[in-house]
């Protein structure tokens, strides 16, 4: 038998006790981690009016208390939604029933849950997201009497409510508003249809309540127009038009020769029936000179619509519509006397009377009635001006064709100075349209395109104008001009001056952004937001300034408005963003450059996301 030493045997019993501490610690913390108290809420996302069912573990075990929703967040239950808790002898909770979320504004929220635990409260909580529901409609405007389709989704399921045109719009379902009880399905779509009513024209909202519980669930509005209509714009005197409309109401539809607003004796007029806002009437077009004549209609002695009526008649007609001294213009007139003379002339000081100073030419017309003359615009200041005839001579009548003088050809450069290599922004306008020309450095100084000199060929719109770029050779620092010949082959039309300086090159893709407000991914940004671009250092336009884009998540793009001042761009919207919705911009790398003519090294791209919209009560 082996007997122990007295030391041998103290180590035994210290390693031990030394272990059964350690095994009493393990099992002292996995037990607390078992019981940590574990809240499931079922969903975690849905509409106002989503049942959410509460389960949960860990919980002090054998206790009763209350779950609720707590919409503001102040962690006490006052009036907020709520239902009784219960732990069984394991320590995991159920519910009385499902809590129903209630109608609040988009975001998260905790539910929470509070058991009584020895004269006190354990309190725990998890959150829910409400989600936004959404309501379309296919039509955004129209006249009254227009069914609209209204879709709805992300609304509670299979729950059913009132969607109505609120005519009063005071955002509450009253008697006389057309409506329609609508169920959603088990994904919380519906989809139904109202008719406009008659109401004045303005934006009017469309609500929903689902569930139908007083709550405005979701919203859009639609814009009732009025609409008054002739069977034809133009025609001789004599000629019956029908008028119809929509949206009105019973008046007076005239023909108001004189223009003044007013019912007079020798103006054909008429009575306009009513019928659901819509109207019907016929007039004759009256014995007058041609032209374009309102044809309006008045109820209750207030002039509410007006479309333009064109008398036809002796009339002229021009090779072009608008030109520069010195342009050849052919005039071609119709449905003059048979084989008259006259003549036309172009009315400088728009008098409306020949004087001897402007130029005329003689014309006669031929068996039909028609003549075509050739008459040039004389040295007069840009504007619009008439070209006249008078057929005979000395008649009262006396038609006008408009012909607008343009303004003389220009240039206008994103710069005026900077060094060799810098790309200049070139913008021409008031050239002759749909032309090609070129553009070029004067590196000569003498006005004329040499072939050592940089050019850019390029063809001006319909309107006359173009864009291009334009990059400055290596030249000597001083004064240069840069010229614009239009077409091509002609005498330089228009010139810039820039002016080259010894500003060192920047490397390619130098320029940065240093900062930008709101930043790349934030919510609840603003719906007129101002976007702020500050670089690293002082910044002109470049190339692609005005391809800056704004789009939203659908790819739409959103008119901006972009200034600069210094190193900063700062970027509008033109109008309020839709919200609830993500936008990104994108600044091209090329859309601004340092005063080197360095842009950025790539695109540069942001999103964000507007805020949410509440629905008034």
């Amino acid at each position: 038998m082996n007997v122990l030493s007295d030391s041998i045997y103290k180590c035994v019993l210290n390693t031990i006790a030394v272990s059964s501490l350690l095994l009493l610690l393990l099992l002292k913390t996995g037990a607390a981690s078992a019981g940590d108290p574990s809240l499931s809420l079922s969903p975690v996302i849905g509409p106002p009016g989503t049942p959410v069912v509460l389960t949960g573990t860990g919980f002090p075990a054998n206790r009763t208390g209350t779950a609720w929703f707590d919409t503001d967040m102040d962690g006490q239950e006052a009036g907020e939604p709520s239902v009784s808790v219960s732990s069984d002898g394991s320590g995991r909770l159920s519910a009385a029933g499902a809590l129903n979320v209630p109608g609040t504004l988009p975001g998260y929220y905790p539910v929470r849950v509070r058991l009584s635990v020895d004269g006190s409260y354990y309190v725990t909580y998890s959150l829910f997201k409400v989600r936004q529901p959404n309501i379309t409609i296919g039509l955004g405007s129209g006249p009254p009497g227009t069914p609209v389709i209204i879709s709805g989704t992300d609304f509670a399921a299979n729950a059913s409510g009132w969607i109505w045109f609120d005519k009063n719009k005071d955002y509450g379902r009253d008697a006389g508003e057309p409506a329609m009880w609508a169920t959603t399905g088990s994904n919380g779509d519906f989809r139904g249809a109202l008719i406009i009513p008659n109401v004045e024209p303005g934006s009017y909202p469309i609500l929903a309540d689902i569930p139908n519980d007083g709550n405005n669930d979701g919203w859009t509005s639609f814009s009732v127009v009025s609409q008054f209509i002739l069977s034809q714009n133009s025609g001789p005197p004599g000629a019956v038009i029908a008028v119809t409309g929509k949206g009105l109401g019973e008046g007076i539809v005239w023909f108001d020769t004189d223009n003044d607003g007013i019912v007079e004796a020798d103006e054909p007029s008429t009575t306009a029936n009513e019928a659901y806002g819509r109207i019907t009437a016929s007039l004759a077009v009256p014995n007058v000179s041609q032209g374009t004549y309102p044809v309006k209609l008045s109820i209750n002695n207030n002039v509410q619509c007006t479309v333009n009526f064109t008398v036809k008649g002796q009339s002229l007609s021009l090779s072009a519509r608008k030109g520069r001294p010195g342009d050849n213009i052919v005039v071609t007139g119709t449905l003059f006397p048979q084989n008259t003379t006259g003549r036309i002339w172009f009315d400088s000081d728009g008098n409306s009377i020949k004087d001897p100073s402007e130029i005329y030419e003689d014309v006669t017309t031929t068996n039909s009635g028609d003549f075509t003359t050739n008459i040039y615009i004389p040295s007069v200041t840009p504007g619009a001006y008439a070209i006249m005839a008078e057929i005979p001579g000395g008649a009262a009548f006396k038609p006008a064709a408009a012909v607008s003088v343009m303004p003389a050809p220009s240039l206008s450069l994103n710069l005026n100075s900077g060094p060799a290599g810098t790309f200049v922004v070139v913008n021409g306008r008031d050239f002759a349209a749909d032309t090609a020309g070129s553009i070029w450095f004067d590196i000569e100084r003498n006005g004329e395109k040499d072939l050592n000199e940089p050019s850019i060929t390029m063809e001006s719109n319909e309107y006359g104008a173009f864009r291009t770029v334009l990059t400055v050779p290596d030249v000597s620092p001083g004064a240069y001009g840069i010229y614009a010949a239009v077409p091509d082959w002609g005498e330089p039309e228009a010139w810039g001056d820039f002016y080259v300086d010894n500003v060192d090159h920047a490397l390619p893709g130098q320029l940065e952004i240093s900062s930008v407000t709101p930043y790349d991914g934030a919510e609840y940004v603003n719906r007129f937001p101002n976007i702020s671009l500050i670089f690293n250092t002082t910044i002109v336009k470049g190339p692609d300034y005005n391809s800056i884009v704004l789009s939203d998540e659908d790819g739409n793009t959103v008119k901006v408005n972009a200034a600069m001042t210094g190193q900063t761009v700062n970027i509008r919207p033109a109008g309020l963003l839709k919200a609830a919705k993500t936008y990104m911009l994108l600044v091209p790398a090329l859309a601004v450059l340092d005063t080197a003519g360095s842009g950025m090294a790539e695109d540069y791209i942001i999103t964000f996301t507007t805020k949410y919209t509440q629905v008034s009560e």
